[in-house]
């Protein structure tokens, strides 16, 4: 832990003020480079490389980043409150285009009973669970918790309902809170935290986040539009 007692967070701020000025810059000025596995993200949801940041704020070189060492950049932010996060990727994707072709091809249709049932419902949740695997924030495996949660909801696009980039597979409290428009994510699949969320839950729901979600082209568009609905910048 030297880093994490060696490191004014004050300094930081001012380094993190820095970068957001001009990047290039920065690295010319501080060495390092763009962060490749982990992000530091502030509270608008702004991301910058960890390991630079704390060289530039400790005046060091050749920090390491992430949150795998025990004396590392990430670790030693983490340790004074600083949110640092892995970069989501896809864990089985692209999909084969069968699967696609699959999923797509299901009939969109709804049966009406007592409440209506959504057919493909069922198949598309399959995909989920194969394509993402687990939580795509929070990394819990245990299908029981998980939700598929659509990003542009499945009354109002039609056409998107079975596609596979407006879906996120989401543990049952980020789900509820995504979709209720609580939260969001920014373009680089940062999670953005509402105002409606109490300080004991976004407490909570910061310390069990540990990874972006992972972004394609289709998939920052429907984030857009969630984040339009929902009122966020």
């Amino acid at each position: 832990m030297r880093i994490a007692r060696a490191l004014d967070p004050a300094k930081v701020v001012t380094k993190m003020a820095e970068y957001r000025a001009d990047p290039d810059q920065f690295f010319v000025k501080y060495g390092g480079g763009p962060s490749t596995g982990y992000d530091l993200i502030d509270d608008v949801g702004y991301t910058y490389p960890p390991a630079a940041i704390v060289q530039a704020a400790l005046n060091r070189e050749d920090v390491k980043g992430g949150l795998k060492h025990s004396d590392s950049a990430g670790v030693a932010l983490k340790f004074h409150g600083f949110r640092v996060i892995e970069k989501g990727k896809f864990r089985r994707e692209p999909a084969t285009e069968k699967d696609k072709a699959q999923l797509l091809g299901i009939e969109e249709t709804e049966r009406l009973g007592a409440a209506k049932v959504r057919i493909g419902a069922g198949t598309l949740r399959q995909f989920a669970l194969k394509h993402r695997v687990c939580c795509e924030v929070t990394d819990i495996v245990e299908p029981e918790l998980l939700r598929v949660s659509h990003i542009v909801a499945w009354s109002e696009d039609k056409p998107s309902r079975l596609d596979p980039d407006n879906i996120i597979l989401l543990s049952s409290l980020w789900d509820a809170a995504f979709d209720r428009g609580m939260i969001s994510f920014n373009m680089a699949g940062c999670a953005i935290f509402g105002p409606r969320l109490a300080e004991t839950t976004l407490k909570h729901m910061r310390f069990s986040e540990s990874k972006s979600l992972a972004i394609s082209d289709a998939r920052s568009e429907y984030l857009a539009r969630h984040r339009r609905k929902h009122g966020f910048r």
